[in-house]
């Protein structure tokens, strides 16, 4: 404790899940560039999208450029009969073309950090939420398969929550896949007068389920 504020560091967790104690590791650096790896297969890359459609943009800014042109020609003519300066459009005209590719150019320097607003919407579908429980269930135990990770998840994932109104656990007790995030992520410093304040909070899963089909499964937690 220092300053009045106290932190606590990632935690495994254990859950009982899919006949069996599973373990989530700890999400560290190593998990976020395991994700971002992931990302990287899933994610459209910013300059190839953007290169699959620049010839179209640059045809049309060269349409407009022309109308842009023909007007300011009319523009020059009415400002010479008024004796006034012109107003012109095209010197300060930029194309969508350039635009597209800087904003490419942009993302693409960062669409695969941790917590990059595109890892984050990968991380709120189903798939990018059921690999990060995979990779946190192998981060402990690398001896378990796929599709036992995919149970484990399946079976949190469809599990009830209509009694916690955080959402952090289950109606039968078990954490909830939010709230295994939450703890494997550990929380930031917090004031001792203030709520909990987690980790990459913007870089969790979905937010907390309230509902879904139910489960059977024994209610215990370790943590």
């Amino acid at each position: 404790m220092s300053n009045g504020y106290t932190s606590r560091a990632s935690a495994e967790v254990t859950v009982w899940a899919a006949g069996a104690d599973r373990t989530f590791a700890r999400w560290t650096r190593k998990i976020w560039e395991q994700f971002a790896d992931y990302g990287a297969s899933r994610l459209p890359n910013p300059c190839k999208t953007a290169m699959a459609i620049l010839k179209d943009v640059a045809d049309l800014d060269v349409a407009i450029m022309r109308d842009v042109l023909a007007k300011d020609q009319e523009e020059i003519k009415k400002a010479r009969a008024e004796k006034r300066p012109p107003r012109l459009v095209a010197p300060s005209w930029e194309g969508y073309s350039d635009r597209l590719w800087e904003k490419a150019l942009l993302v693409s320097n960062r669409y695969l950090a941790a917590g990059s607003p595109e890892l984050r919407a990968l991380l709120t579908s189903i798939e990018g939420e059921s690999y990060m429980v995979q990779l946190l269930l192998q981060g402990k135990d690398p001896t378990l398969s796929d599709d036992v990770c995919w149970d484990v998840y399946n079976e949190l994932a469809l599990n009830p929550i209509t009694k916690d109104p955080d959402g952090r656990k289950a109606d039968d007790g078990r954490h909830s896949i939010d709230a295994i995030f939450r703890i494997t992520q550990g929380t930031a410093p917090e004031s001792l007068k203030n709520g909990s304040s987690p980790v990459g909070s913007s870089c969790r899963g979905r937010s907390a389920r309230k509902s879904g089909a139910p489960r059977i499964g024994r209610s215990s937690i370790k943590s």
